[in-house]
């Protein structure tokens, strides 16, 4: 969900970010991706008695995305203080097209679905109508064009979610990075620095006290106006950029040999893993998940242990490249193979990955580039 990890010098707090690819980071993307399919699959049971919280691998991604983000337009909206627009369609050109691909599949296949209606009489927009589920966020076609603009989960549907449930995300993940950039983009304004330190702090203090200690929060509208899922991918995108500033201030002009950074490596995942991991499915240890993703992310983002290359590796890279694909896609898969048809898991997995794939190839990858292209000859 943090767009492409190729990344240009960037000069940051008196230090040179160095140049190339987060290989570890885009692994730990695809992980993270992996633990979501997963955990809706089983509802998150590891067993008898163990929960993992897969919902706290979306905060992650949050946290990484504004790594990612800051690292990738620092120079351009803080030091060369070009535009904001290129940003905002380089954003639109990461996220839409593979979105809107797998939700207008899933109005295709209700259509399918509502061919025996039609064919049994029923009018064509009455038997696609009903063949659609009622989601809890409200009617079908009314809330699939809130889905088509991405503001399917801004505070509009404060009833629960609608069409491809895991795309909640993705609408708050838009508009919260573009206005977390929007501070960056403004940084040399006075008190921009402790603006974008609150919209953290404050942030994730909302979600976790109207929350009650939990981090699980997508739909929820607070006063009718204020949803706690844009809060919650504001709060995590904005401690992503100010991890950024801390590792690359404080970390990377001491970066540990192999031997401590290996060590480091194995806390941080056992930090990550002891929050997971758990007797509830929910539990108010998410009170720390933020600050363990945030340390997770600026030791691996020093790539010096023997955990970082591992996850190097050109396999769990290649995951990380489809894990925004794999997020898209498995929700509608698990929804026919497992819930309608009660296929094996093994063949829901096979048929996730190879959906992420062509979707990956298929769609977001040539989109994104055509976008960009006709952006830049405009």
């Amino acid at each position: 969900m943090t767009g492409a990890l190729a990344l240009p010098k960037i000069e940051l707090a008196g230090t040179v970010v160095r140049a190339g690819r987060y290989t570890a980071l885009d692994a730990w993307r695809g992980l993270a991706a992996l633990s979501v399919v997963y955990g809706h699959q089983t509802a998150g049971r590891l067993g008898a008695s163990l929960f993992i919280a897969f919902y706290l691998a979306v905060d992650f991604f949050f946290v990484l995305s504004g790594f990612v983000l800051a690292h990738r337009y620092w120079d351009e909206l803080v030091r060369d203080r070009k535009p904001f627009l290129p940003v905002v369609i380089a954003r639109f050109a990461r996220l839409y097209p593979a979105h809107v691909f797998v939700l207008f599949a899933l109005l295709i296949g209700f259509g399918i679905e509502a061919i025996p209606a039609y064919r049994g009489g029923a009018p064509l927009l009455a038997a696609w109508r009903e063949a659609i589920p009622p989601f809890p966020g409200g009617p079908g076609f009314s809330t699939f064009i809130l889905n088509l603009l991405l503001l399917q989960n801004v505070g509009l549907t404060p009833t629960g979610l609608t069409w491809n449930v895991p795309s909640w995300s993705i609408s708050v993940e838009f508009f919260g990075s573009l206005s977390v950039l929007g501070l960056v983009a403004v940084w040399r304004t006075p008190g921009v620095r402790i603006a974008l330190s609150a919209v953290a702090c404050a942030g994730y203090a909302l979600v976790l006290v109207f929350k009650h200690g939990i981090l699980d929060a997508t739909y929820e509208t607070l006063w009718h106006s204020v949803n706690l899922g844009l809060v919650r991918a504001a709060a995590g995108i904005a401690a992503g950029v100010l991890c950024l500033l801390f590792a690359r201030k404080y970390l990377s002009p001491r970066t540990p040999g192999p031997l401590a950074a290996t060590l480091l490596e194995l806390l941080a995942i056992a930090c990550v893993l002891a929050l997971l991991i758990r007797p509830e499915y929910h539990d108010t240890r998410d009170t720390l998940f933020p600050l363990a993703a945030l340390v997770l992310v600026a030791i691996f983002s020093l790539e010096c242990g023997a955990v970082s290359r591992m996850l190097g590796s050109a396999p769990l890279v290649y995951v990380g490249s489809l894990s925004y694909a794999i997020y898209l896609v498995h929700w509608p898969l698990l929804f026919v193979m497992v819930e309608q048809y009660q296929m094996p898991p093994s063949l829901y997995y096979l048929a996730v990955f190879g959906a992420a794939i062509v979707t990956h190839h298929a769609v977001e990858v040539p989109a994104r580039r055509f976008i960009m292209q006709r952006a830049r000859s405009a």
